[in-house]
């Protein structure tokens, strides 16, 4: 399975790019971005900014100035221009493609930060442009397209594009974790790296040190501040500045943030790569050149909360809800999604057969008031049960059915 089908079956987005207005398609590096616009996307020309700022046409190999490429979009507005990592150009772009009023530009960018910018209430030209974010493959589009056993485990994975060439389901799991070990220790590092290029800020060590902490379970502000301090990244007393350097890591995509039920304005930060997430624990919890056997552990420590993570976001998607942290003293809930303040939908992951499940503490722990729909997500149903006591029984494959329209709750 490439790439290609993952671009055709799936990025639905070929009414997004006939819009009449200028097309700002943008999503972190590695996203098919510019993959998707260059072969599936009708255009006239294809322009690629460098850091340098120099141009190219990338089908004539011809360098263009930057004055240049302005008097080809003035004097061409009936083809339709394409201009790859465009942020790269001189600050006053936006305000020349504001005087112009085109609408025959498709612009990319892998600076989210940028796009932000373009599509915010203060931005000059933000009647004129139409966003198409790219970013991670959704849940709903790479699950049906994998088949056979651990298709969850593999799913959490394939959402990002650049892994999906490693796939043969004719090969176990366990050696695809095997590859994607020896590719993650090339490619993790520099996509982070490039992230960071792209945004125009320094990768310094303490954003790597607060994206370990994360992979490591450190998710809370504390947890994460606490980490920096023993690792002497920062001062005891001057714990505050952290917050800017996390801002910015939800700002370019690389964290986000998950509200803490019951605590106001309290959040915890997970990574939004589960690959990412994988590799930056192994390197930090085991160091370089690990065996498969730390390999294969690694995974299990790890698994249940990916796949708990990967169920949240698609069952979100379809019920139209917030997935949020649900988190006491006496009871953690692995899946919670809210409406309007409300809870309503529970559920807890137990990546076990339904035989090695204790039910009776499940039923328990998933005992709370007025939730319309409660699930129990196991590895294997086997009796092929569909519920117990008004709790949905789900295995991965029963999990299909909610990439169909979503419900209005």
């Amino acid at each position: 399975m490439g790439i290609i089908i993952i671009m055709i079956i799936n990025r639905k987005l070929s009414k997004d790019f006939e819009v009449n207005k200028i097309r700002l398609v943008y999503g972190r590096r590695k996203t098919g971005k510019s993959f998707y616009v260059e072969n599936f996307v009708k255009y006239d020309k294809y322009l690629f900014v460098y850091r340098d700022k120099s141009i190219k046409d990338i089908k004539t190999n011809d360098n263009w100035s930057y004055d240049e490429l302005k008097r080809y979009l003035s004097d061409n507005q009936s083809k339709v221009i394409v201009i790859d990592e465009f942020h790269r150009l001189d600050s006053e772009f936006s305000d020349f493609l504001h005087s112009k009023r085109f609408n025959n530009i498709i612009l990319i960018t892998s600076s989210i930060h940028i796009a932000n910018k373009l599509i915010s209430e203060k931005s000059p030209i933000l009647g004129l442009v139409y966003p198409i974010e790219f970013s991670l493959i959704k849940p709903c589009e790479i699950l049906p397209l994998v088949k056979g056993a651990n298709l969850l485990e593999y799913s959490v994975f394939l959402r990002e594009p650049a892994l999906i060439e490693l796939f043969d389901n004719k090969e176990g799991f366990d050696d695809f974790l095997v590859k994607f070990y020896n590719f993650s220790k090339y490619w993790s590092s520099a996509l982070f790296g490039e992230i960071f290029e792209d945004e125009d800020r320094k990768l310094t060590e303490l954003y790597e040190a607060i994206v370990r902490a994360i992979s490591l379970g450190k998710c809370s502000f504390g947890e994460i501040t606490t980490y920096l301090y023993n690792n002497n990244l920062i001062k005891k007393d001057n714990p505050g500045f952290i917050s800017a350097y996390l801002d910015i890591l939800v700002k370019i995509g690389v964290i986000k943030k998950v509200e803490l039920y019951g605590k106001t304005r309290r959040y915890i930060y997970k990574l939004m790569s589960v690959p990412i997430d994988f590799f930056f624990y192994i390197d930090s919890k085991y160091g370089s050149n690990i065996g498969k056997n730390e390999l294969l552990e690694a995974w299990k420590n790890k698994e249940s909360f990916y796949i708990e993570d990967f169920v949240g976001e698609l069952l979100s998607n379809y019920y139209g809800c917030t997935q949020i942290k649900y988190s006491l003293p006496d009871k953690e809930i692995d899946v919670v999604l809210r409406k309007f303040q409300k809870l309503k939908v529970i559920g807890s992951v137990k990546w076990t057969s339904i035989d090695k499940v204790d039910l009776v503490a499940v039923k328990k722990n998933l005992d709370v008031d007025h939730v319309s729909e409660k699930f129990l997500l196991v590895k294997n149903k086997k009796n092929k049960i569909k519920t117990i006591d008004g709790i949905n029984v789900y295995e991965p494959s029963d999990l299909i059915k909610f990439c169909g329209k979503p419900m209005e709750m």
